[in-house]
């Protein structure tokens, strides 16, 4: 069967195939954040709710509380709206057929080995500290027999959630879509009827204001925070994605497929971001003391609300401004150290999470300024995660499960063959 999509909205009938050279700019800046992010938690004032970690210092540190929710609070949704944006994308060039196929090997394929060889290494990681800080004996990392009140919230994909979420927003696309590309291909009745409405409505989503979309996406991602709000002020581990969860990011995702076909159709996609940032300062401002109120005491009633809308409402318009950004103002290529960072970006997300653990324990007892150690272990995990990406992953097999090529290895030149020479018995043949 010959792949199929439903066509993408364009002003001409060629697809645009402008590159969008902010996304290399933005995959690098996000894996840091994310790094930094984790680098910093056992250093919070306020622990997030239902977090185990490898140890917690005794030295916490504001700034680096603030900056842990704020990156909390952006870089998710950041990674989601470029996930849909990318998922669009390929939909536009793969078809419907080989679409769920591509993400399945691309997402699926780096969980599963992540699960395999990266978990074991967080385990122990989170162990290890527990034994040296005397919560566990040291029996206990090789029986793995831990108590209920000690293992609570140890167990599920870490931070690997990311992989399976994703993968199941772009299955659910591409079911929508399937669905109603058969609903088209019927005869006749309400069913086509309904298709035909459906295509029309998908070819002009990029007329939809990206200011309706800002209040929807605040809207959604406002009612699950406030039906869970640990789905970000804090962390739930599970082996399966949560239903709170998925109603929070879905958003994310969607807005990423919208930009992605207001791009094809040549309209902005980076207007407001300057607006979007001065009100992402604000929103983050009110919610700040909110959160380190409830993280003491969980709030409820309205207070609740206004904890969960501030929090989004932080969270979109800092993606917003931080997309918006730079698609105005980073046009051009990025220079080779920032595509090198982002080409191991993946990497550096898989791995770096049993160092940082690991280097927390290492430095927990070194008399040391909070900030020093912070740095320490940012620029530990930084170092390790692309020495190990350059060693073992870049030219390798494991590149390309990631990647999807293998950078660095020349291919190799077609052997064409060699003209038989021609002889007479052959030309009798």
């Amino acid at each position: 069967m010959p792949a199929r999509t439903l066509p993408l909205p364009t002003q001409s009938s060629k697809p645009r195939s402008e590159r969008l050279h902010c996304l290399d700019w933005l995959r690098a800046f996000t894996a840091l954040v994310v790094v930094a992010l984790h680098a910093g938690i056992p250093y919070m004032t306020h622990r997030m709710p239902g977090l185990v970690w490898s140890t917690w210092d005794s030295r916490p540190d504001s700034v680096i509380d603030a900056f842990c929710w704020a990156a909390d609070g952006f870089v998710m949704p950041v990674f989601f709206v470029i996930g849909g944006l990318l998922a669009a994308q390929l939909m536009r060039r793969k078809g419907t057929d080989r679409f769920l196929q591509h993400r399945a090997s691309r997402l699926l394929g780096p969980l599963l080995f992540g699960i395999v060889f990266i978990l074991p290494l967080d385990l122990y990681a989170w162990l290890i500290g527990w034994a040296g800080d005397g919560r566990i004996p040291l029996k206990k990392l090789a029986s793995l027999k831990l108590d209920p009140e000690v293992s609570d919230g140890l167990w599920g994909v870490s931070h690997l959630w990311f992989l399976q979420y994703l993968f199941v927003f772009c299955a659910a696309a591409w079911g929508m879509i399937r669905l109603t590309e058969r609903l088209h291909a019927a005869d006749r009745g309400p069913r086509r009827a309904f298709a035909v409405r459906t295509i029309l409505l998908a070819r002009q989503s990029h007329h939809i204001p990206a200011g309706l979309l800002l209040v929807v996406g605040i809207g959604v991602s406002t009612l699950a925070l406030a039906w869970e709000p640990q789905v970000v002020i804090g962390f739930r581990h599970s082996w399966w994605p949560l239903p709170a969860n998925l109603l929070y990011f879905v958003p994310c995702f969607a807005f990423g497929w919208w930009l992605a076909v207001r791009h094809e159709a040549g309209k902005p996609i980076s207007s407001g971001w300057g607006v979007a940032g001065v009100g992402a300062m604000l929103a983050f401002s009110m919610a700040l003391p909110l959160i380190r109120s409830h993280v003491v005491e969980p709030t409820s009633g309205s207070e609740r609300w206004l904890l969960a809308a501030t929090f989004a409402s932080f969270a979109w318009l800092s993606t917003v401004a931080l997309f918006g950004g730079c698609v105005e103002l980073l046009r051009q290529p990025p220079p080779a150290p920032v595509r090198y960072f982002a080409e191991a970006s993946f990497w550096v997300y898989l791995i770096h999470h049993p160092i940082v653990g690991l280097t927390h324990v290492s430095v927990s007892r070194v008399v040391w300024p909070t900030p020093v150690r912070f740095a320490v272990v940012l620029l530990v995990a930084l170092s390790f995660s692309l020495l190990t990406y350059v060693a073992f992953v870049r030219s390798t097999w494991v590149g390309q499960l990631l990647n999807g090529r293998r950078y660095g290895v020349e291919p190799r030149p077609v052997q064409m063959p060699t003209p038989a020479v021609e002889t007479p018995a052959r030309r009798a043949a």
